[in-house]
């Protein structure tokens, strides 16, 4: 059974590009966003205190969550684009106020994303400095040093998305390719490669197996990001779908080979993962590589980057959509009149971010901690907007007179793949002050529908505007099911 949907309603009227990026761009803006070289490098020592042996389990039963996750997101991503596009696509199965708090999830986890990038960088920068110069990390430079590191992709993305994604992709991919060829290096020099520890999973238990999981999918996060430029892609209804499981199914496997990998080689050096702020330099120093060191930490800077750039993107049209529609300020709806970008939201994300980064600095957290905390409320944050869309989609398709059998097969599998961390981050019961962030979330989340509500209240006509131009849907008449 296949269905042939034609969609309609193709002008912008938000004044973004339409047909200006190809699915090439697309691909390496998913990749740049959810930066694989740095995640592995920063993220595996965070999910390893808290998962220990089980780390590659962890990944793996992330990847398989967020393959059937993309699976349900195709069933949107062949009807319909939106600069908002998962707030879209929950508006569309299961009506105005879960759609804005799906939107709501995704904007804050892209804030969040773009909170943690700073100080990392600020550490990694400053490390190298006192290691060359012996300067010495004071809290000033700390700040210079974060200030700038949002700058540059503030700059980039305000000036054209195609510049920022061909800036920082062979960069990425070359750093990808070396920590694989450190890791099979390690393991050539020690003779040996696989860690009985791991493969047994002895000591492991279900309490790491859901504290590991809840940061797992934070490697993922930002995947999506295809979707939220569908409306300035070409052929988006055919070339977004291929893109979720082809970068998918490329993070999965390189996540699971260093996951693995990097544990069993700190197994070997008999080093302190879990603290370790730059494992793969330490990694690297072992085997007398110094050179490959100081290159791994040159990659991750400029995957750290291409993240920021990724994400400033796409919060920017999360929040560029909200503004449009009149559920947030309609001066954030402008684009710019040279670059078609949404320049005020850009810098809008990109203040915000900065702004959380220097205030937890200021306060005294350490890079780590930051990760682990703003990781993690970014990680339930997304899986919310996630678990949303999954459950739209059978709804959609209901209302099409598309639903089948396997569409809701398919949704319950991936949504019991996404409760499992959600679920995870409240029981059992994580240590302060992680167990106060699920709270936190929902705090934030009642005062956005709030303001939602309180806005189609005092302007309920805006709100009917956008009721009707939200998403670029296939009339249901036009849409046909052939056997």
């Amino acid at each position: 059974m296949s269905t042939d949907c034609t969609p309609h309603g193709n002008s912008d009227k938000a004044g973004l590009r339409r047909n200006y990026l190809s699915g090439y761009e697309l691909t390496f803006q998913s990749i740049g966003t959810v930066a694989p070289s740095a995640s592995m490098a920063l993220l595996v020592p965070v999910i390893f205190a808290a998962a220990g042996v089980g780390t590659w389990l962890t990944i793996a039963v992330a990847g398989a969550g967020i393959l059937f996750l993309a699976g349900q997101m195709a069933i949107f991503g062949r009807r319909m684009t939106s600069p908002g596009a998962l707030y879209a696509y929950v508006h569309a199965g299961l009506g105005p106020l879960p759609g804005v708090v799906a939107g709501g999830s995704v904007l804050l986890a892209y804030l969040l994303f773009i909170a943690t990038i700073p100080p990392q960088i600020a550490n990694l920068v400053s490390g190298q400095l006192y290691d060359r110069f012996r300067v010495p990390a004071s809290l000033e430079l700390r700040i210079g040093l974060m200030t700038a590191s949002v700058l540059l992709p503030w700059w980039l993305a305000r000036r054209d998305i195609k510049l920022s994604t061909q800036a920082t992709c062979l960069i990425e991919v070359a750093t990808m390719l070396l920590l694989i060829v450190l890791v099979s290096r390690h393991f050539r020099l020690q003779g040996a490669w696989p860690s009985r520890a791991q493969l047994s999973l002895h000591g492991f238990t279900i309490s790491q197996f859901y504290r590991g999981l809840v940061l797992a999918f934070l490697l993922y996060g930002g995947f999506e990001t295809a979707m939220e430029l569908g409306t300035e892609a070409r052929n988006p209804f055919s070339v977004i779908p291929r893109i979720l499981v082809t970068v998918v199914g490329l993070l999965t496997g390189f996540f699971l080979f260093m996951g693995y990998g990097t544990v069993g080689a700190f197994e070997d050096l008999h080093h302190q993962l879990a603290t370790d702020i730059s494992p793969m330099t330490t990694l690297a120093g072992s085997m007398g590589w110094n050179t490959a060191g100081f290159l791994v930490t040159l990659g991750i800077f400029s995957s750290l980057m291409a993240s920021s750039v990724g994400c400033i993107n796409a919060a920017s049209r999360v929040l560029y959509a909200f503004a449009h529609r009149g559920v947030f300020f309609r001066a954030l709806a402008v684009t710019h009149p040279v670059y078609a970008t949404p320049h005020r939201s850009i810098a809008a994300v990109s203040t915000v971010g900065l702004g959380i980064a220097v205030a937890l600095t200021v306060a005294g957290v350490h890079p780590l901690a930051q990760l682990s905390y703003i990781g993690t409320m970014s990680s339930i944050s997304i899986l919310a907007a996630y678990a949303l869309v999954v459950v739209a989609a059978p709804c959609y398709l209901k209302t099409l007179g598309l639903l089948r059998i396997h569409h809701l097969a398919g949704a319950i599998v991936a949504l019991g793949f996404l409760l499992l961390p959600l679920v995870g981050s409240v029981y059992p019961v994580p240590d302060y002050p992680l167990d106060l962030i699920p709270y936190l979330y929902l705090a934030v989340m009642a005062a956005g529908a709030g303001w939602f509500l309180y806005a189609r209240h005092r302007h309920p006509d805006r709100l009917q505007g956008m009721e009707d131009e939200l998403l670029e849907l296939p009339n249901p008449a036009s849409v046909t099911v052939t056997g």
